[in-house]
């Protein structure tokens, strides 16, 4: 009688013990089964939202490198490092860019243009300025597709964006996008040409310094004047509806009036003018009769105006997500001293952890159960085994061969295994998903909760201000969605393959534990 018919007769005969068997490969399997099912899953939503995460970054000053380095600069000095306009464009150099812009902030003034404050903030104490002169800010801009109107902060109600001889041919006239608001508090239309200026001055004595001199805007205080010409190509309203509720919550009236008097124009117009008015403020400065090293505080002006008008804002995107690290070390030959690649898009970061967790409970859960599984399944092999003590010594007496027997053995147990084992895929299935998910779940409100806290305590990135950029891409439903346990081809494989060498593993080791003996020992 061959193998498999022995084999089949014994568990048929044998029921009572097949059940008990069977019963505990089923358990096991259906641990194992949802465990490297989690596993998968977990692997599986990873993917899919990095696929679908727009991998942006930017460049952020490190803090925490500067703090713990030896060198000490004053943030106000000619020598503090600056992420410039050089360095973006060297940074978009990089292979791994697919799309990047920066914006070259400056500004301008006028005397005769007003700013354009909402109703609803018009009566608010403090947001209309007494001061004569009322101040704008460029934000520049070296894309076609620019990106506040990509990421939905602004929107382009009438006219169209730059094109590209706009934003690469110098001229006299500068393209500009403005505000509805300030085109009709000013009675400008679409294609009107507007004039702004920007005054330098160098004081003679620390009183006519502008921040210590209310007439500051005064001819006989100038030590030079630029006058800019521009020409309205579009206009554009914000997509924040400006409410009751919003209006004066954590300093937005501020942000909301700095943004409806902000103008869009090409890099070069923003460099320019910035350039225009460093080189004329330091030669004024340098023609004046007051010696800058004597005021440690006029000093920390003078510098600081000139460094924080050089800093530019970027946004980079990365053709794949999984390039991030390869950019960032590229990245760091270019970047000044004490700089960083930040990674906006950092969903993926702030969901990591709770599918870390997760995946660290379905690992724990699976390590456990295969040493379980072994201990049982061999603890119970043996107690099968000394009932069928005389059955193995009749075979060994008769001539078998041990590797017969032992096959006989093994085959009766993997039959009942690939019967429980295809039971515990069903019941691991739903075990898994209903309590994983909901894990899952509880974990992102979690970590969304704790972010939010974070993010309320150091303030909003100049990156989502300036850009528009969302902080978050995914909501925790549609984070939920992407995990979902499914049995492919290759999950299977492993589910049978772990639980396959779990079972040969605990059977052999009992089953030659006693044919390596002699038919009269076995018999005795």
């Amino acid at each position: 009688m061959n193998i498999f018919k022995r084999a089949w007769i014994y568990n048929i005969k044998n029921i009572g013990k097949s059940a008990i068997l069977l019963t505990v490969i089923f358990l096991v399997g259906t641990l194992i089964a949802g465990a490297i099912s989690v596993e998968r899953a977990v692997m599986n939503m990873d993917e899919s939202l990095r696929i679908r995460l727009r991998p942006i970054i930017s460049v952020s000053f490190d803090d925490d490198a500067y703090s713990e380095s030896d060198r000490e600069l004053d943030m106000f000095s000619e020598d503090w490092p600056n992420f410039t306009a050089n360095h973006a464009r060297a940074l978009a150099e990089l292979p791994q860019i697919e799309f990047y812009d920066y914006m070259t902030r400056s500004g301008v003034m006028s005397t005769t243009l007003y700013n354009y404050i909402p109703q609803l903030l018009e009566d608010s104490s403090g947001l209309r300025s007494i001061d004569p002169v009322q101040h704008y800010t460029l934000r520049g801009t070296g894309s076609t597709s620019m990106v506040p109107i990509n990421q939905g902060l602004i929107e382009l109600t009438l006219g169209r964006q730059f094109v590209e001889a706009e934003l690469h041919a110098v001229s006299e006239v500068i393209p500009v996008i403005v505000s509805h608001g300030f085109a009709f508090t000013n009675d400008l239309l679409l294609d009107s040409i507007f004039e702004m200026y920007r005054i330098i001055q160098a004081p003679h004595n620390p009183h006519e310094l502008m921040i210590f001199n209310e007439n500051w805007h005064l001819e006989q205080y100038h030590a030079g004047k630029f006058v800019y010409t521009f020409q309205i190509i579009g206009l554009f309203d914000l997509t924040e509806e400006i409410t009751e509720d919003n209006a004066f919550l954590d300093g937005n009236a501020h942000r909301f009036l700095n943004d409806l008097n902000s103008f869009y124009v090409p890099n070069w117009a923003a460099e320019k003018i910035e350039l225009q008015y460093q080189e004329a403020f330091l030669i004024a400065w340098e023609n004046s009769d007051y010696n800058l090293e004597d005021s440690e505080q006029l000093a920390g002006v003078f510098w600081g105006r000139v460094r924080s008008n050089n800093h530019v804002d970027s946004i980079f995107v990365i053709d794949d997500l999984r390039n991030l690290e390869a950019f960032r070390l590229a990245a760091s030959e270019v970047l000044p001293d004490y700089h960083k690649i930040v990674d906006l898009s950092h969903t993926i970061g702030s969901i990591s952890t709770s599918m870390d967790a997760i995946q660290g409970v379905a690992s724990g859960v699976l390590m456990s159960t295969i040493i379980a599984s072994i201990l049982i399944i061999s603890l119970l092999t043996i107690l099968f085994f000394r009932d069928r003590r005389h059955e193995i010594g009749v075979y060994l007496a008769m001539g078998d061969k041990r590797i017969k027997i032992i096959s006989q053995m093994l085959i009766e147990v993997v039959a009942i295994f690939l019967v429980g084992t295809t039971l515990a895929l069903f019941a691991g299935n739903i075990i898994a998903e209903n309590m994983s998910a909901e894990m899952l779940r509880t974990e992102l409100i979690r970590e969304r909760e704790m972010e939010a806290e974070s993010y309320r305590l150091v303030g909003n990135s100049r990156h989502f201000s300036v850009f528009g950029i969302p902080q978050n891409e995914f909501t925790v439903d549609e984070m939920i969605e992407a995990f979902e346990i499914t049995y492919t081809p290759q999950t299977m494989l492993i589910i049978y393959g772990i639980g396959l060498v779990v079972v040969t593993f605990s059977t052999i080791i009992p089953i030659w534990m006693v044919v390596k003996l002699s038919p009269k020992e076995v018999l005795l």
